[in-house]
């Protein structure tokens, strides 16, 4: 996941909720999970990632839930 700012804060914040994420180059989040992962374990890790990024941005994250969907 590329950011437009340095990711060290959500990574630090993750790591404290129990997910494991790193970066890669200056501004991107990895993600590694296992090939076998089963997809509640997917979802509980993106709900801890948003929770990390409404605790580290939290004015973005309102900013963009509060945003009209996009049409396609």
């Amino acid at each position: 996941m590329e950011l437009n700012q340095d990711p060290s804060p959500v990574v630090v914040k993750a790591r404290e909720l129990g997910l494991l994420v790193i970066t890669a180059g200056g501004n991107v989040i990895r993600f590694a999970p296992a090939l076998n992962i089963e997809d509640n374990v997917i979802i509980d890790g993106l709900e801890l990632l948003e929770k990390a990024f409404a605790e580290c941005f939290p004015a973005k994250v309102e900013a963009e839930e509060s945003a009209p969907a996009e049409k396609k």
